[in-house]
């Protein structure tokens, strides 16, 4: 997760230097030497984003601060977590536990922790390359993801059928949910289907197993109004 000022972060800056009336202790040329200072020694941002009174600059130093450390100073990064308030706080724990993968982050990530769970929870399963069912269920339960949500329970299926081609629905009645998987499968299908049409030149004489419907409405229709729109009719 990014944050949403940070992303617009040039124009912001010229509010960072002078929004708000100058101190006397501190100019415009001060607040940029502290910006600077950060990008040159990160692991320091606390420690000189203190320096600004003003509680928006702060903040605004702070998150300039989280986007220049790196992933690995999760340390000086919960610091820097716990300083800030509200949503931007809840954004700043969510960007800490995508480098940690520790739920003790995720609940301190405010407004956002069930996202938070899902997301771990993805980059876990990637990075532990499981190869069953059961350790996925393993990960899950350990990250708090609960595979019967409609929301993120749709994402692990899509995860587990990832390499599955072509996919077929009936693989889903073997699953403990059901439904959950079918509406997984749909939207992996549908992924694929925007993939393969975003391809320029494709040789609409050759389907991709991975595209294949198998007379299965759930795929079959979706996959008709691209080809015949990308190809002409069958």
């Amino acid at each position: 997760m990014t944050f949403r000022c940070v992303n617009m972060m040039l124009p912001v800056v010229a509010g960072y230097l002078g929004c708000t009336p100058q101190s006397e202790s501190m100019n415009v040329r001060d607040k940029a030497q502290i910006l600077e200072q950060i990008e040159q020694t990160p692991l320091k941002a606390k420690e000189l984003c203190s320096q600004l009174q003003e509680p928006s600059q702060k903040e605004f130093c702070i998150q300039f601060a989280l986007q220049a450390l790196p992933k690995d100073a999760l340390d000086v990064t919960r610091e820097l977590c716990s300083t800030l308030e509200g949503t931007v706080k809840g954004e700043c724990w969510f960007q800490v536990a995508e480098n940690s993968l520790d739920v003790e982050d995720c609940e301190r990530a405010s407004p956002f922790v069930e996202e938070c769970y899902g997301h771990i929870t993805i980059r876990a399963l990637i990075r532990s390359n499981v190869t069953t069912w059961k350790e996925i269920e393993h990960i899950a339960k350990s990250y708090r993801l609960d595979l019967s949500s409609p929301i993120y329970g749709t994402v692990v299926y899509q995860y587990w059928f990832r390499d599955t081609s072509p996919l077929k629905l009936d693989e889903c009645k073997a699953m403990k949910h059901p439904k959950i998987c079918i509406d997984g499968l749909g939207m992996l299908y549908l992924q694929r289907l925007k993939e393969w049409d975003l391809q320029p030149n494709v040789d609409c004489s050759i389907i991709p197993d991975k595209l294949a419907h198998s007379n299965q409405l759930v795929f079959e229709k979706p996959f008709l109004n691209v080809y015949e729109r990308k190809c002409g009719s069958l």
